[in-house]
């Protein structure tokens, strides 16, 4: 329930919810499913879920997490498809789409009902393990605190997965079936570049302007223009634009072992648990986030509270274990390729089986895939020494969901 009284000492609750972005978004429908008792209070300096689309794949998902994560489900499909200079591929695996409005009515339902409280421009100045301290000096007291105000600054070289997208309504039908996660026969500028298309009915779509990059910066204009050129192939037109959203997303390259070395000298009772970006629970080789979010919130919610940050902090190093896979294959992507031949590295990845696909996507790739990936002819472009012209920065990307 909404915070009434200004005045009034708040309680102190199970869990203080830093940021309502996706993380906390997901955590907050997780234990209305799995410890309804457990009181919280969402605390977001702006707005419940941003402006963003979140997507999934069918595999990547829990039993457990398909139902409290299904309410906030705007469409689902069946397949989805990638499309390349040599061949375009239909992927039978469902693709779902989480919309920001129908995530933040239905965090909205929950928090209307005790023991829920969401406090709207509310900004967090410190969080930690037991203790919220706001900027204007009052304090939120609770047995667990989670953080999730999104990405800090890299402290370590990444790529960027940037992205610029508008949802449109059209002048005319299109024929666009199910999801087109990969459009990757546009030109290859900046990196990696492909087009991201979802249909959202007969005369609506959300086209993405997308690319895998050596760096942050986005331009509006030109990925604005790349969408018309696009939807100009395909005999479209624009008749309006109803929103615009765009993202710059980090690609980590290497450990951030100064960090790690500071979380593990200090004892896990004293620091907030941090979800999300913030807590790398991301995928660090494609930037979705759902799957490990959802993975974090079915383990907070159905962990007790004086337990919970411990068995988050295994939880994370075990995620960060499996995350090197990852990071390396994302320094072949940016050490070792041009931009310009980037695209070959995707091309033929999804020439591989489609259970090694899902299971790459879900970040639960066997040692038999990560075999399979990393051995045999490389793909076109490849070069021992990092390109003399390819620079990586550790820019800010920008605040993440």
């Amino acid at each position: 329930m909404p915070l009434s009284d200004a005045t009034a000492e708040p309680p102190m609750v199970d869990y203080a919810l830093c940021g309502a972005g996706l993380q906390n978004c997901l955590l907050v429908a997780a234990l209305r499913d799995i410890s309804p008792k457990r009181s919280f209070t969402l605390l977001e300096a702006e707005t419940v879920a941003g402006n963003h689309t979140w997507c999934f794949y069918g595999s990547d998902l829990s039993e457990r997490a398909r139902a409290f994560v299904r309410p906030m489900v705007t469409h689902q499909w069946p397949r989805y498809e990638v499309r390349f200079p040599d061949y375009f591929r239909v992927m039978e695996t469902s693709y779902s789409m989480m919309a920001s409005g129908d995530v933040a009515a239905h965090v909205e339902r929950i928090a209307s009902q005790a023991p829920g409280r969401l406090e709207v421009g509310t900004a967090v100045g410190h969080a930690e393990a037991e203790r919220v301290t706001l900027e204007d000096g009052t304090t939120r007291e609770a047995a667990v605190v989670v953080d999730a105000r999104g990405a800090r600054k890299p402290a370590v070289r990444c790529g960027y997965q940037k992205f610029y997208g508008e949802e449109v309504t059209l002048a005319e039908d299109h024929d666009i079936l199910h999801p087109i996660v990969m459009d990757a026969t546009v030109p290859q500028v900046d990196g990696y570049r492909f087009m991201y298309v979802l249909p959202l009915g007969s005369r609506h779509l959300l086209v993405e302007d997308t690319s895998f990059s050596s760096t942050a910066d986005l331009d509006d204009d030109n990925r604005r223009a790349g969408i018309r050129d696009w939807l100009t192939r395909q005999r479209l037109s624009i008749r309006h634009v109803l929103r615009t959203e765009r993202g710059v997303l980090p690609m980590p390259i290497e450990r951030d072992s100064g960090r790690q070395a500071e979380r593990g000298n200090a004892p896990e009772s004293q620091g907030a648990i941090e979800g999300g970006y913030r807590g790398g629970w991301f995928h660090p080789g494609t930037g979705y986030s759902v799957a490990l979010a959802a993975q974090l919130a079915e383990l907070v919610a159905g962990t007790a509270t004086d337990v919970v940050a411990a068995v988050v902090a295994r939880a994370a190093r075990e995620r960060e274990r499996g995350a090197g896979f990852y990071r390396l294959l994302n320094r072949m992507l940016f050490d070792h390729y041009r931009p310009e031949d980037r695209r070959s590295i995707f091309q033929r990845f999804y020439r591989m089986p489609a259970s090694l696909i899902e299971r790459f996507y879900a970040m639960a790739c066997t040692p038999g895939d990560k075999t399979r990936l990393l051995l045999g002819k490389p793909p076109r472009g490849f070069h021992l020494r990092r390109p003399a012209a390819q620079s990586l920065a550790a820019s800010h990307p920008g605040k993440a969901a």
